[in-house]
């Protein structure tokens, strides 16, 4: 302690072996209560988040769209078929992520974020609309990975907390 976790057997292992979907413990117990999102009871999954250091500005959502394949063109219906790739970024500070990285060094590590948790916090998804410039039809085939990219340093373990986990802010 801080930098292991003490499994149910008494065994301790490295901190970062928590939650990794290995059962490092002869007991498993180090992939127990393995949720990754910590929310306070008043947070409200339907409103954007805002940023706690500029309160009412505006919380930047990052976009990238990347082309993955032209499907097809058709020059007399003026219509493109386009399979394409939306990366949005954003901050939610009201958030907290448990075991969100499995090594100490690893800086950009994207953790995937489970579907049950996905239901508990704000997301644009909804939010985002594909409308065509001019005219057309917009399919639409929704398969989306929501993940957490940690870029600080865990909040220290405090030794009288129930569970020796790893909490990151968001």
């Amino acid at each position: 302690f801080p930098t292991e976790f003490t499994c149910n057997s008494g065994l301790c292992i490295d901190i970062f072996k928590r939650c990794d979907t290995v059962k490092d413990c002869n007991d498993g117990s180090d992939e127990d209560e393995c949720n990754m999102i910590k929310i306070s009871e008043n947070y409200d999954v339907s409103s954007p988040p805002e940023l706690h250091d500029e309160p009412g500005k505006p919380n930047e959502i990052y976009t990238k769209v990347e082309i993955i394949n032209f499907d097809s063109v058709d020059t007399v219906l003026m219509s493109v078929g386009l399979t394409v790739e939306i990366s949005l970024k954003w901050e939610d500070q009201n958030v907290e992520y448990e075991n969100a990285k499995n090594a100490k060094e690893s800086a950009e590590e994207f953790r995937v974020i489970a579907d049950d948790e996905k239901r508990n916090i704000w997301l644009p998804f909804p939010h985002v609309i594909f409308n065509n410039a001019i005219i057309g039809e917009t399919k639409e085939e929704r398969f989306s990975t929501l993940g957490v990219s940690i870029q600080n340093n865990p909040q220290a373990m405090k030794s009288e907390e129930p569970r020796e986990t790893l909490i990151y802010s968001g």
